[in-house]
Parts: C-alpha cells; structure tokens; sequence
C-alpha cells in the first residue's frame, strides 16, 4: 500500500512540475515552425513559382482504350479548359513573385532537378522550349487535395506509472491529424506542401467552377503578400 502511494505521490509531483514546462516547450515548437514560415515567405519573394497543370492522360488514355471516345473528349476539354482559367488567374491575380507553368508529367524531372527535360507551358497551353527560367529557386503551387500537416509539435510529457518504481515520461504532441479537402496548394521542391503559419493552402470548395481559380488565386496573393509585410 506504501509503495503505491508514494508511486501515485511521485507522478503528482512529476506532473506538477512538468506542466510548468508543457506550455514553455508548445510555444518553442510554434516559434521554430514560425521562425521557417519566415524563412520561406522571404525565400519566395525571391523566387519563382511553378505552377503544376494537370492533364488526366491516364484517365483520358484509359477511356479511348475500352472504346469511350466521347467520354475521354469530355475530360480531356474539361481539363483543357480547367487549366486555361488557373494560368488567365495566374496572369491577372498573381505578382507576389514570376510564375511559369508545367505540365504533370514533369514532375519526376522537378523532383529530380532534370530541369534541361522539362518544358514549360506558355499562355495558350503549348509547351515551349524557350521559356527557360532561373531555377536557382523555386516554389511549386497547384490545385489538388490539401495535404494533412504532418509537423507534429513537441507539447511536453507527463507520467504514467509502469508498476515499477520508477514512472516512465510519455511525450505529448499537437498537429498532424487534419483531413483533406481541395483547393489551391503552395509546396516545396519536393511536392510537400508548406507547414503553417505560412499561407499554404485556399480552399477552393466554396467557389463554382468558373470564378474558383480567380477567388483562390487572388487571395493566395493577398495572403502572401500580407505574411511578408508582416515579417
């Protein structure tokens, strides 16, 4: 009886003293997810942007081969379509810093840095080799599914009793747990989108078809550009 007193009466004072330090170490967590946010919104400014495109050739390619060739023109205007309104967006609302465009295939040679096999995408959607731009830096943006934030932040430890006399500490986190929803991305050279607090993603769902890339575009530009000044 003694002993599991003075076992309850350890991880009370263990877990007094810890919860000092829990709310000290969360905001050492924020701090240094805000100190990279920082990082990369400078970083951008002096960058470019790449914007991915996609073209749903598997999808469409599939189509033609079990003989639904009405079906795969469906997509493929679709998407045409689609893809025209995110680069007039781009155009219209964007100057946070140079954008170009490419198309998905490419984005094994972005990864790779095999920059001499990509070819960019010009105004009309036709791939044209003379647009080369300096890739020293860069950022990569799309509409897709909102990744879920995996930055799991250290929150602190408390104790739990093991049955032996001395407690083990089981570390706490916060994060990581968000569900996907669709909406313009902002990712970096590897396809994965930023952590917060940088303004990663714009929801898309609560636009129609036809204003989604203009509403989202613009204000990916405004938050942008308000998390800069802010610095």
């Amino acid at each position: 009886m003694k002993a599991i007193l003075s076992v309850v009466l350890i991880i009370f004072l263990c877990n007094s003293i810890l919860a000092q330090d829990n709310s000290k170490s969360k905001d050492n967590s924020y701090a240094i997810a805000r100190s990279t946010a920082k990082e990369n919104i400078i970083q951008m400014k002096q960058s470019v942007l790449l914007v991915r495109l996609h073209t749903k050739k598997a999808s469409i390619q599939a189509l033609r081969e079990i003989g639904k060739n009405e079906d795969a023109d469906k997509v493929e205007n679709r998407q045409y379509l689609e893809n025209i309104r995110i680069v007039s967006a781009f155009r219209r609302h964007f100057n946070f810093c140079p954008v170009y465009f490419f198309y998905s295939e490419h984005s094994q040679n972005i990864i790779d840095k095999q920059f001499d096999k990509v070819l960019f995408i010009n105004d009309s959607l036709v791939e044209d080799p003379s647009i080369k731009p300096d890739l020293t830096s860069f950022y990569i943006s799309e509409f897709a599914n909102h990744q879920p934030d995996t930055a799991m932040y250290y929150s602190g430890s408390t104790y739990r009793a093991d049955g032996s006399d001395n407690p083990e500490p089981v570390k706490k986190y916060y994060g990581g747990t968000e569900l996907q929803v669709e909406g313009l991305l902002v990712e970096n050279q590897v396809f994965v989108q930023l952590s917060d607090p940088f303004p990663n993603f714009i929801k898309s769902g609560i636009f129609n078809s036809k204003e989604m890339a203009n509403k989202c575009v613009t204000k990916l530009n405004d938050r942008l550009h308000n998390f800069y000044n802010a610095q």
